[in-house]
This record gives C-alpha cells, sequence and structure tokens, in this order.
C-alpha cells in the first residue's frame, strides 16, 4: 500500500513537454497545456500576459465596457467570474449570445472561439476585437501554447524545473475561493475591496507542495528504520534467551550427574585449609 502511494505521488510530479513544465493536477503551475486538457484545465495560477507577451487587461474592466449598452438578454449571459479585479488568465467560458463570445482581433468568429475556452485559458487584451457585426475595445488572446508531446525530457531535468524558477501566489489572492465562486453561491456580494488588497490568505506557493512530498518520504523512511530496529531487538532478544536456556541446561545437567554433598564437603575442607 504504501509503495503504492509513494508511486502515485511520483506520477503525479509533472512531465516536462521540450522544457516546458505541465501537470493536470496542478492548477497553479503551467508553462504549456497538452491539446487533451485545453477545455477542462482550470488554471488557477498568476500568468497574466499572453502567448506574444501582451499584457491582459482586468477582467471587470472589460465588463465595465460593454455592460452598460447591452440588451437585458445580453446582460443576463454575464458570467460572474467576469468581474474579477484581477488581470490573471483564466479558462472562463462565455456562452453563445454573450457580446464577447466568439470576439477575435482580425474581425472573424471562427469555432472553436478563443472565448469559449477550447484553446485553454485565456484574457482579454488591449487590442480592438471585433465579433463579425460589432467592434470592441479589447480581444480574446490566448495564454499557453500547445505542449510538444513528442518531447518528454528526463526524470533528472523534470527535478531541477520543478524546484525553481515559479512564481509564487500573492498572499492577499486566493485562487481556490474567489476563482470558483460563480459554482458555490447563486448571489454574493464583494465587500470591502480592502480585504483583498491586505487581507493573507492560506494559499501556498508551489514549493510547499515539494516540501511535504520529501516530508512524506522522510517520514516512511523513519517508519521503516523504527520497524527494523524492531525487528533486530526482537531478534536479539530471543537469541540471547536461547543461550540463557542452554546455560541453564547445561547446569542442570552437571548437577545431576554430581554429589551436592561432596561438593560442599569439599568446598568447606577448602576453606579450612586456606584459614589454617
Amino acid at each position: 500500500m504504501l509503495i503504492l502511494i509513494l508511486l502515485l505521488i511520483k506520477i503525479s510530479s509533472g512531465v516536462l513537454y521540450n522544457g516546458k513544465f505541465f501537470d493536470p493536477r496542478d492548477r497553479i503551475r503551467a508553462e504549456c497545456i497538452i491539446k487533451a486538457a485545453m477545455f477542462d484545465y482550470e488554471y488557477l495560477g498568476n500568468q497574466d500576459k499572453s502567448i506574444s507577451g501582451e499584457s491582459c487587461v482586468p477582467w471587470i474592466t472589460v465588463t465595465d465596457s460593454w455592460f452598460p449598452n447591452a440588451t437585458l438578454p445580453q446582460k443576463q449571459k454575464k458570467r460572474p467570474s467576469e468581474n474579477f479585479y484581477h488581470s490573471k488568465c483564466r479558462n472562463i467560458k462565455l456562452p453563445n449570445g454573450h457580446p464577447m463570445y466568439g470576439v477575435t482581433s482580425s474581425g472573424t468568429s471562427k469555432p472553436p472561439g478563443i472565448t469559449s475556452g477550447k484553446q485553454g485559458p485565456w484574457c482579454f487584451i488591449n487590442k480592438e476585437g471585433s465579433d463579425g457585426k460589432l467592434k470592441f475595445e479589447f480581444s480574446p488572446a490566448v495564454c499557453f501554447e500547445p505542449c510538444d508531446e513528442t518531447k518528454i525530457v528526463k526524470e533528472t531535468e523534470r527535478k531541477r524545473l520543478t524546484e525553481n524558477g515559479y512564481t509564487v501566489l500573492k498572499l492577499n489572492y486566493n485562487p481556490a475561493i474567489l476563482d470558483p465562486i460563480d459554482k458555490m453561491f447563486h448571489e454574493y456580494d464583494w465587500g470591502d475591496m480592502k480585504y483583498y488588497s491586505f487581507k493573507k490568505s492560506r494559499e501556498q506557493p508551489p514549493h510547499y507542495l515539494e516540501l511535504r512530498q520529501r516530508v512524506f518520504i522522510a517520514l516512511c523512511v523513519i517508519f521503516f528504520a523504527v520497524i527494523l530496529w524492531i525487528l533486530t531487538c526482537f531478534c536479539v532478544k530471543r537469541h540471547s534467551q536461547k543461550i540463557h536456556r542452554k546455560k541453564q541446561k547445561a547446569l542442570e545437567g552437571f548437577y545431576e550427574d554430581t554429589n551436592l554433598a561432596d561438593i560442599k564437603m569439599q568446598s568447606e575442607l577448602r576453606r579450612e585449609r586456606e584459614e589454617a
């Protein structure tokens, strides 16, 4: 059972595709995304630039740009996740009929569009876009390239990359709570924004997971060492008891073949000679 747990931990350590890290279980760290996971991978990290290096615009800024002039059916299409004050890349799936659904910088809508989430996490950049009918101030951009699944590097390089060079999450932002908030509540109030600016969250940096894995392995080693020490002590005790029984049996055999009265008399005579 313990070997199976260690094997699962090792499998879940992620893979390097041509030097770029990706693990579908790790929602914080990603440098590329495999094609099979593009639609379902929910990224919660700090990436805030497109693959071309353009800075992402806060989600609430984009919402404020189209919401006042939208029709009632269009307003009802707005997702709560579009109220985020951050500009991190997220895999927000806009529904068909949403004003920003199918928006592109080229003015044409090609399925599957970026805003549908089929190309992975994305964000809006400060560049004019169009849905083929209307012009918008912002256009969507993909944040991660597909992983080159034909090039997987060896284990030693994987360990080197997973231990260095990753951005640590800000302590005042808890993506596990804020990002999927629309799945938890039908209605909610953001409250005082100072909370999100100064309140420290419980989110742990990526290196904490690796540290926890090392501690677990160390505890397993200590556990086996203790078991080995107990077995050694038990074997030594059994061996000493066996020797003691042999001695006891030899003494019993010796006294059975010897007259105790003669031994006592010889001992008294020897003591008298020494005293004389």
